[in-house]
């Protein structure tokens, strides 16, 4: 079952529909978040269950700069890395995204959902 919810990252707000806000298996994390800058994407989050695991995609800008809720520099080139591995770990979902063009090159980010219509994503 598909669902998008609302994520913040550090106070930043996605776009989302209702969903579960207590996570207890990785299947209450999979969908689609979408954090919009104005009427633009700027982070989308695609997250699929298969099987006991979750897979996906992040797809960015590959370049900006963040200051808060100040954002520039931002790139019009988009980058979509794959969730190479995701695990619950306490309260939130810790998942990493690989750069497809260099498997050594690994983000990793904490999901943590906040209420049924909120989440926060934080780059660890």
């Amino acid at each position: 079952m598909s669902r998008s919810r609302l994520l913040t990252t550090l106070t930043i707000l996605f776009s989302t529909l209702p969903s579960l806000c207590m996570a207890s298996g990785t299947q209450d994390y999979a969908g689609q978040y979408v954090l919009r800058l104005g009427t633009r994407n700027y982070f989308v989050l695609d997250l699929h269950q298969s099987g006991s695991q979750l897979t996906g995609t992040l797809s960015r800008p590959l370049h900006s700069f963040s200051l808060g809720t100040f954002f520039s520099d931002i790139s019009s080139e988009i980058i979509t890395e794959s969730v190479s591995s995701a695990v619950i770990s306490a309260d939130h979902l810790h998942f990493v995204a690989t750069k497809a063009s260099d498997a050594t090159d690994k983000d990793e980010y904490d999901l943590k959902l906040l209420s049924a219509t909120q989440a926060s994503l934080e780059m660890t």
